[in-house]
This record gives structure tokens, C-alpha cells and sequence, in this order.
């Protein structure tokens, strides 16, 4: 199977961390996508392990998603993994999955213990692991001074899809009264404001931010990190693109928020098909539009360290939603490869012509156009030479410092945006 072409392409992001000559090894035993079918067919892992150990790594992780790097800290190499729950028993830790840990936490220079941030509530994964997955038994690990398990307590896609209709439903319901009542401007604000919390969206938001805050500090301070949920395609790519966005100067351009969509969304199976659908659907979720929210609550934190504007990431959110771009079809890299393949022959279409299908192109192109002015950040003052590999933004994420995002929420014509 060739390689899947793409105006960005995530080994330059590697590069660009110098992951090779790091302890780190970019393996094709994916290449085919026979280990994992919802991960990229280039996988980072350290060097110690060949091909039989990933092999074997992977059958002991939930969908063959076996810890891989996303993430090396520039200046003290430490490293962010994501992977999927583990496979496990009362007894024992299974041993490849084991030793791919061990090696992670090795392969670290710092010396400090592997952090597992468990994106989900303790509950959630205790019910999990009643049916043969679950979460780390650190003493597996060998303790504390080894390994340490953190639950983040973010809620499933099914409360994030039930928090956004409650809070569309509310507020196309307080428009409609607002606009057929000659109350109060107070009223109705405050009508408003308890639409918005009896949702819980921005809870949720908060909660998500919390989590990328504490696995960016945990990196920044030296520990190696493991971040996973259920499956590890949903508040996994949160928590690692947010982490990353909050640590790395280079998320913060243009080029590099698309990059690191590709890299954290895209490459590694977050199922765009069934998420983007219909709310109706038992698979729908607005996890990528939370995603795409944390970050309007960075640009309001950090109005000078974005060097796109909130407009650009409304732009990108209902071109998501749209359903007119290739890079948003299907639920992983392998489905996505074959769905154009079939595509190409059946229209005669040139494989060159697959980066025109992708969002990628589009925003880019919309940055040569006369609309480019309100894509970008006028604010911007990139980094100086002293923090340019590194830049660690700290934001607030208490509910009250949030703000609803009624542009990207709602879309440019709604009442709420007006």
C-alpha cells in the first residue's frame, strides 16, 4: 500500500522535534495498517523495541492501540504518548504492554516516574474494566517511584452530545422569546446565562482545559506522559492537541494548528464520519467542536501568542461540519485511503488532485484571498529566539473565566451570534 499523500505531512513534525537520535524509532510495521487499522502507517516508539514487541504490544491495548509518541519537549526530551485502554487482568499486567511502558518511561532522560492520565472518571473505567480493559495497576509498574495513574473526569461523547443540543435547543427557544417579548434587556440576559449553565457546555470545556493543563505541567516539569480514554480517539487528541497547543510556540501559527489537527485528529483515528453526524446518531459527537472551543478560550486568554483569529477557527469549524472536504470523511487514515482510491477510479481523477478535497488546501488558499485579513491575529507578536522551542501558556478554566463561543457554536447567522 503506498503512502497516503497529503499537503501536510506529519513526519515533518517529527523532524522539526528531532525525534530520530532521541531514543525514538519511526517504525513502518504499520504500514499496511496489519498491527493497528486507526493509526497512522508511521509509528514513533523507542528504540529498544523491534517489531515483534510492538506487534505484541498492540494485541494487549483496546482496538490494537498500543502507546506511541506524538510529542518530544524540544529542550529536555521528555515525551507525550497516547494509546487506548489497556487489556487487563486481577492478576498481572500483560507483559509486552508492560514492557512498552517501561520503555517509554526509560527512553525519558529526566528519570522521573511515567504520569498515565486517564482521561475518563474513575467510575467509567472501573465499569470498563469489568469487562476485561479498564486502567494501569501501577504496582504492575512496580509503584509509585515507577509510575503514577491520574483520572481527568471528563464525561463520554454521548453527555457532550446531550450538553451541546441542550444548549442549541435552549438558546434557539430563549431567541424565539426574547424576539416575541418587549422584556428587559436584563431579563433576558439572565434568561440567557441559565440556558448556558443548566447545559453544562462550558463545565465541560472547563474540565478539558483542567486535564490539558495538568498533562502540559507534568511534561514541562519533566515526566514522561501516557494519555489515554476508552478507545483513545475522542479525549485523547483532546488532551494531547490542547497540551501540545499549551507547551509548543509552533501550534500557534497557521501551519501549525493545521498540522497538528492532521497529526492529532486525523492520522490517528478520531471518527470523524460518525462523530460529524447527525444528533440523532448514538456514534455523534461534538468532540473536535470542543476541541476547537478550548482553543477560542486560549485566543481571548492569550491575545497576542495566536497568530490566527477566532474568526479563523469559525471558519474551520463549519467547514468541518460541511461535509465538502475528503479530510474529514471516514473514521480513520485506512478507511479514509481506500474511500478515495475508489473514488479516483471510478471518476478517473489523478491521486495529485487529492489536495484539493482537503480542508488543509482550503484554509490555506482562503489566506491568499481578500478574507485573509480576518483569518489572522493583527495582536501577534511571534516568540523571541529565548522561547521559541517552548512557550508554556497557562490559562484560567475555571467556568466563570469562560465564554461561550456563539460564533462556532451557533454559526455566524444565528440570533445568538447577532
Amino acid at each position: 500500500m503506498r503512502k497516503l499523500q497529503d499537503p501536510i505531512n506529519i513526519d515533518d513534525d517529527y523532524q522539526r522535534l528531532h525525534v530520530l537520535g532521541a531514543q525514538w524509532n519511526m517504525s513502518d510495521v504499520n504500514f499496511n495498517f496489519e498491527v493497528c487499522t486507526t493509526y497512522p502507517q508511521t509509528l514513533v516508539l523507542p528504540d529498544c523495541l523491534n517489531s515483534e514487541d510492538i506487534v505484541a504490544g498492540a494485541t494487549q491495548r483496546s482496538k490494537g492501540r498500543l502507546p506511541v509518541l506524538v510529542w518530544l519537549h524540544p529542550q529536555s526530551n521528555v515525551p507525550l504518548c497516547r494509546c487506548a485502554q489497556p487489556q487487563v487482568t486481577l492478576s498481572a499486567m500483560p507483559e509486552h504492554d508492560r514492557k512498552v511502558l517501561v520503555s517509554i518511561k526509560n527512553a525519558c532522560p529526566s528519570g522521573f516516574p511515567l504520569r498515565i492520565a486517564d482521561a475518563r472518571p474513575r467510575l467509567n473505567a472501573q465499569a470498563n474494566a469489568m469487562q476485561g480493559k479498564g486502567y494501569e495497576n501501577i504496582s504492575f509498574l512496580g509503584g509509585p517511584s515507577m509510575a503514577s495513574l491520574q483520572f481527568l473526569d471528563i464525561d463520554n461523547i454521548h453527555v457532550m452530545r446531550n450538553s451541546i443540543s441542550k444548549l442549541r435547543e435552549n438558546s434557539t427557544a430563549a431567541s424565539t422569546n426574547n424576539t416575541a417579548n418587549d422584556g428587559t434587556a436584563a431579563s433576558s440576559m439572565h434568561t440567557g446565562q441559565d440556558n448556558i449553565t443548566s447545559s453544562k457546555w462550558l463545565y465541560h470545556v472547563s474540565n478539558v482545559l483542567r486535564g490539558s493543563i495538568g498533562v502540559a505541567e507534568s511534561l514541562q516539569i519533566g515526566h514522561p506522559v501516557v494519555v489515554h480514554c476508552s478507545d483513545g480517539w475522542d479525549r485523547t487528541a483532546q488532551l494531547c492537541a490542547l497540551a501540545q497547543l499549551l507547551l509548543d510556540p509552533y501550534y500557534r501559527t497557521i501551519d501549525g494548528l493545521l498540522l497538528l489537527i492532521k497529526k492529532e485528529w486525523c492520522t490517528f483515528g478520531h471518527k470523524f464520519e460518525d462523530r460529524l453526524g447527525s444528533t440523532n446518531s448514538k456514534e455523534s459527537s461534538p468532540v473536535f467542536l470542543q476541541f476547537l472551543d478550548c482553543i477560542y478560550q486560549l485566543c481571548l486568554q492569550f491575545p497576542t501568542d495566536f497568530a490566527y483569529s477566532t474568526h479563523f477557527l469559525a471558519v474551520l469549524c463549519h467547514a468541518t461540519y460541511s461535509g465538502y472536504f475528503t479530510t474529514f470523511k471516514e473514521n480513520n487514515e485506512m478507511e479514509r485511503y481506500r474511500f478515495l482510491r475508489n473514488v479516483f477510479m471510478l471518476e478517473r481523477l489523478n491521486p495529485d488532485d487529492l489536495e484539493f478535497s482537503s480542508i488543509f488546501c482550503y484554509m490555506k488558499i482562503l489566506l491568499h484571498s481578500n478574507v485573509s485579513a480576518a483569518l489572522t491575529n493583527p495582536h501577534y507578536a511571534p516568540p523571541d529566539s529565548t522561547n521559541a522551542d517552548i512557550k508554556y501558556l497557562r490559562p484560567r478554566y475555571l467556568v466563570s473565566d469562560l465564554q461561550l463561543w456563539r460564533e462556532g457554536l451557533f454559526g455566524m447567522n444565528h440570533p445568538n451570534f447577532k
